[in-house]
Protein backbone atom coordinates (compact mmCIF):
# COMPACT_ATOMS: atom_id res chain seq x y z
CA UNK A 1 0.00 0.00 0.00
CA UNK A 2 2.91 2.35 0.61
CA UNK A 3 3.89 2.08 -3.06
CA UNK A 4 0.46 3.39 -4.05
CA UNK A 5 0.88 6.40 -1.76
CA UNK A 6 4.44 7.06 -2.95
CA UNK A 7 3.48 6.85 -6.63
CA UNK A 8 0.53 9.16 -6.05
CA UNK A 9 2.73 11.68 -4.24
CA UNK A 10 5.38 11.64 -6.97
CA UNK A 11 2.86 12.14 -9.77
CA UNK A 12 0.97 14.80 -7.81
CA UNK A 13 4.10 16.81 -7.01
CA UNK A 14 5.20 16.62 -10.64
CA UNK A 15 1.80 18.00 -11.69
CA UNK A 16 2.08 20.77 -9.11
CA UNK A 17 -0.77 19.73 -6.81
CA UNK A 18 -0.92 21.07 -3.27
CA UNK A 19 -0.44 18.79 -0.30
CA UNK A 20 -4.05 19.18 0.84
CA UNK A 21 -5.29 18.16 -2.60
CA UNK A 22 -3.08 15.07 -2.58
CA UNK A 23 -4.31 14.20 0.93
CA UNK A 24 -7.94 14.47 -0.16
CA UNK A 25 -7.30 12.45 -3.34
CA UNK A 26 -5.62 9.58 -1.46
CA UNK A 27 -8.44 9.49 1.09
CA UNK A 28 -11.19 9.48 -1.55
CA UNK A 29 -9.59 7.23 -4.19
CA UNK A 30 -7.94 4.59 -2.02
CA UNK A 31 -9.81 4.92 1.28
CA UNK A 32 -6.55 5.47 3.15
CA UNK A 33 -6.59 7.89 6.04
CA UNK A 34 -3.14 9.39 6.50
CA UNK A 35 -2.05 12.43 8.48
CA UNK A 36 -0.78 15.53 6.65
CA UNK A 37 2.44 15.45 8.69
CA UNK A 38 3.02 11.88 7.58
CA UNK A 39 2.59 12.96 3.95
CA UNK A 40 5.08 15.79 4.48
CA UNK A 41 7.53 13.30 5.97
CA UNK A 42 7.08 10.94 3.00
CA UNK A 43 7.68 13.79 0.55
CA UNK A 44 10.80 14.76 2.46
CA UNK A 45 12.04 11.17 2.42
CA UNK A 46 11.38 10.92 -1.32
CA UNK A 47 13.47 14.11 -1.75
CA UNK A 48 10.68 15.90 -3.59
CA UNK A 49 10.26 19.64 -3.63
CA UNK A 50 6.84 20.86 -2.56
CA UNK A 51 5.87 24.26 -1.19
CA UNK A 52 3.88 23.63 1.97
Amino acid sequence: MSDVIDNTLVSGVQRGLRLEALHRYIRMKYGISIDLDALKRRIHLLNLKLDY
